[in-house]
């Protein structure tokens, strides 16, 4: 009898290894050869900050939206050398104002009062030294709370669910199905 019901408990983990693997439930990743990165520290995937990019023939500049403000990074077009020391007037949406200057060498925007989901008109003039260009770009703010699906029609989930259910209908007729041989047996 003990050598039936071992077989039986390790079936019952097979077929549960089995549900959980496809019910979507996190499983871990393994590199096969050649994917050896070395020392890289690990990045996690997840959603970029809204962003945008415009240049001329003197000047490039890329924004990142984040937190209620914008960040600017400022460069030479032609050398990619970082702007530090420019004066950087905006229009956003027909407000206009004077980028602060950051001691990292970015310049920031706030964004008070924009809520998103949002598009945003922006356009620069920017002034270092002796040269100056107008540049012009959009940005779009998206809905923060677009990327979260907590419906029930979220595939993911149903294979968790279905997985989860399908572990437990197998415990519960496994236990039958041990309790009917035992009351069999005496």
């Amino acid at each position: 009898m003990k050598h039936k019901t071992s077989a039986l408990a390790s079936a019952f983990a097979v077929v549960a290894g089995i549900a959980l693997a496809v019910s979507g439930w996190p499983q871990p990743a393994l590199a096969g050869p050649g994917h050896d990165h070395g020392e890289e520290t690990p990045t996690t995937a997840g959603t970029a900050s809204p962003r945008f990019a415009a240049h001329s023939d003197l000047f490039e500049i890329v924004g990142i939206a984040k937190n209620q403000t914008i960040t600017l990074y400022v460069d030479r077009y032609t050398t990619n050398e970082p702007v530090t020391n420019a004066k950087v007037e905006y229009e956003l949406n027909g407000s206009k104002g004077i980028a602060a200057g950051a001691a990292d060498g970015t310049y920031v925007i706030p964004l008070n009062g924009v809520k998103a989901p949002a598009e945003l008109a922006l356009s620069f003039t920017i002034t270092s030294g002796v040269d100056m260009d107008l540049l012009a770009s959009n940005l779009s703010l998206p809905d923060p709370h677009a990327d979260h699906d907590h419906s029930a029609s979220n595939p993911r989930a149903w294979m968790l669910y279905s997985g989860i259910a399908a572990a437990v209908i197998l415990a519960i007729a496994a236990a039958l199905l041990l309790r009917r041989r035992r009351i069999g047996a005496a």
